[in-house]
């Protein structure tokens, strides 16, 4: 019966979370899908130019990523010409993440070899929200003129620049999103295992951070326990293969933050 139990709530979770739309939406909310990019600088095309960008729409909302459906980024490249196209090309210079941001919620999930550091004198309202911006800015790119669909590809070419999914582009590349944090790099080699971080700001209670200024509600931050390790994810040239930490390790960590908030408030 408790099985059976968690099996209902399982499921109540993903339908409340919501299916995911028809294209990668770009408002910075719980329904914004989680997409790939995959960037290779030295990907020679046919006019001589170098550098293509892989986009793909992983068609997984963030509302999902939050109820612990990493595993729903898992998925088969079989039949996707674009993707054998870049593959064909692809020198030792490529390299993938995967992200997806709510800015409504200051929330980010991002990919990465190391563990990004929360920097203790920092504005979480940049360092998050501007994340969260970039993301929802790119995905709005790769919906230019055509809107990709759920599991559906697209190559861009590094030149022209012209702002439509291109991902090193100079106003925002693609590999130095997380900035906020000392320039924390995102991307990993093909072949590459990257661990996957939720990361959100939260309020403190009790301490006043200079350039903040006094907020009875609370000052935001960040510390190490609010970027919070959820899994890890392989891109293999067959696809996406994710495995999640045990759900205990994962709640018992979010249950420890939601804890010491409680007893920051209580303090005072």
């Amino acid at each position: 019966m408790k099985q059976f139990n968690k099996t209902v709530l399982a499921v109540a979770l993903f339908a409340a979370a919501g299916s995911a739309s028809a294209a990668i939406t770009a408002g910075g909310t719980s329904a914004d899908q989680a997409y790939l990019v995959v960037y290779d600088s030295g990907f020679a095309n046919s006019d001589s130019t170098l550098g293509l960008t892989y986009n793909r729409n992983l068609g997984v909302t963030f509302a999902q990523l939050q109820a612990g459906g990493i595993t729903s980024l898992s998925t088969s490249f079989t039949g996707d010409t674009n993707w054998s196209t870049f593959l064909a090309g692809a020198t030792s210079a490529a390299s993938w993440a995967i992200v997806d941001g709510n800015k409504s919620a200051h929330s980010i999930f991002v990919t990465g070899g190391t563990t990004p550091s929360a920097p203790s004198l920092a504005d979480p309202t940049v360092t998050f929200d501007a994340a969260a911006t970039a993301i929802s800015k790119h995905a709005g790119e790769i919906n230019f003129g055509t809107s990709l669909a759920v599991g559906a590809s697209d190559l861009v070419k590094s030149l022209p620049d012209n702002f439509t999914g291109q991902a090193n582009h100079g106003t925002n590349p693609f590999a130095n999103l997380w900035t906020g944090i000392n320039n924390y790099n995102i991307t990993t080699a093909i072949g590459g295992t990257a661990n996957f971080y939720a990361g959100q700001y939260h309020l403190d209670y009790t301490t006043d951070y200079s350039g903040f200024g006094a907020d009875p509600a609370g000052t935001p931050i960040v510390t190490s326990a609010d970027i919070a390790k959820v899994g890890q994810i392989t891109l293999t040239a067959a696809g996406i293969t994710a495995v999640p930490l045990p759900a205990a390790v994962w709640l018992f960590g979010a249950g420890l933050m939601g804890m010491l908030r409680l007893n920051r408030r209580k303090s005072i």
